[in-house]
């Protein structure tokens, strides 16, 4: 399967996202190149792991940051970051079961779910915080 092209999201002027943002980006691409060095080690799992408990921790700051600024479709925002982490959580457990499907499909996965939700939520928050 060809890796889904992967760009950082663009700075957003919130600098604890924007390094959080950074962060992430590094994760995965760590993952996508552990994988084409290393697919059958424990160490795309292990990097797996770090990137859901990252994605996990920007998605707090995220939601913190929309509340402070009264943003009206947090709950849709939130919604989506829990979709996003509850896949993320059940591909790490379907890693561990009988016939689980390759690492990179699930991190291709991943990488779709991230782009459909920055070039939709994330992008029409920005519109709104530039706006407000």
């Amino acid at each position: 399967m060809a890796h889904t092209k992967w760009n950082c999201p663009e700075p957003i002027g919130i600098s604890k996202i924007n390094e959080q943002n950074a962060e992430l980006d590094r994760l995965l691409r760590r993952l996508v190149g552990t994988l084409t060095t290393d697919p059958g080690g424990a160490l795309p799992e292990y990097r797996l792991a770090q990137l859901v408990e990252q994605t996990s921790e920007h998605f707090r700051t995220e939601e913190a940051f929309l509340l402070s600024v009264d943003y009206p479709d947090l709950a849709a925002h939130r919604s989506d970051h829990e979709r996003i982490i509850l896949k993320l959580k059940e591909n790490l457990l379907r890693l561990e079961a009988p016939g689980a499907p390759p690492l990179v499909d699930l991190v291709e996965e991943f990488t779709q779910l991230t782009i459909a939700h920055l070039e939709t939520l994330d992008k029409a928050f920005g519109v709104w915080l530039e706006k407000n």
